[in-house]
C-alpha cells in the first residue's frame, strides 16, 4: 500500500461497498501493510475511516510520532498566519476525539509552546475570548471537531455576541454547521 493520499482514494471507495466480505478483505491487507511497516499518515486514515479497527499498539506509534512533531515546537518563519497550527497534531486530536481517548499529555503539557490556538481548542471553557480568532473553527472543520465544539458553553455565546453584533459576518454559516446540522 502506497502513501497517505492513495489511502484517502481507499476509503471513498471502502466507504461506498456494501459487501462486508469485500470491506473486511481490504481491512486485512491495510492491517497486513500496517502490521509490516506503519506508517503513520495511513493508520491514522484507515482508523478515521473505519477501515480498521485502532489497535492499541499502532496507537502508541502513531502518538508517539506526533509527539516528535510537537516537541520541535512550533515555527512561524514561514507561515502567513498569526498563529501556529499543524495539521498533524489536529489529525491527532481528532483521533482522540473520535475515539473518546484523552489527549495525550505530551500535548496538553506543550499547549503554551504549541501556542493560542491549541490553548483555546483544548481548554475553551476556560480561555479569555477577548483572544479569539474565529478562523480557528475551520481550521480542523471535522464531525468530531464540531462535537467537541457544541459541548463548550464559552464558546457558544461568544459566537452568538459576534453575530449579534456584526450579522452581516460569515459566522453565522458557521455557526449553523456546527450546532444546527447533525453529524
Amino acid at each position: 500500500m502506497g502513501p497517505a493520499h492513495s489511502w484517502f482514494s481507499l476509503a471513498d471507495i471502502f466507504t461506498v461497498i456494501a459487501d462486508r466480505s469485500q470491506k473486511k478483505y481490504i481491512s486485512s491487507l491495510l492491517k497486513d501493510a500496517l502490521d509490516k511497516k506503519l506508517n503513520s499518515s495511513q493508520y491514522y486514515v484507515a482508523a478515521m475511516f473505519d477501515m480498521i479497527e485502532p489497535q492499541e499498539d499502532f496507537t502508541e506509534l502513531y502518538f508517539k510520532d506526533v509527539e516528535k512533531i510537537v516537541l520541535k515546537r512550533p515555527s512561524n518563519l514561514f507561515n502567513k498566519r498569526d498563529y501556529y497550527f499543524e495539521s498533524r497534531i489536529d489529525n491527532c486530536i481528532n483521533f482522540c476525539f473520535k475515539y473518546n481517548l484523552l489527549v495525550p499529555a505530551f500535548i496538553t503539557d506543550n499547549l503554551r509552546a504549541l501556542g493560542i490556538y491549541y490553548t483555546w481548542l483544548l481548554g475553551m471553557e476556560q480561555f479569555d475570548y477577548r483572544d479569539f480568532n474565529p478562523a480557528w473553527l475551520n481550521n480542523h472543520f471535522t464531525v468530531y471537531f464540531k462535537r467537541h465544539f457544541r459541548k463548550s458553553t464559552a464558546l457558544k455565546k461568544h459566537l452568538l455576541g459576534l453575530i449579534k453584533a456584526d450579522p452581516e459576518n460569515n459566522l453565522s454559516r458557521t455557526f449553523v454547521l456546527i450546532y444546527n446540522f447533525e453529524d
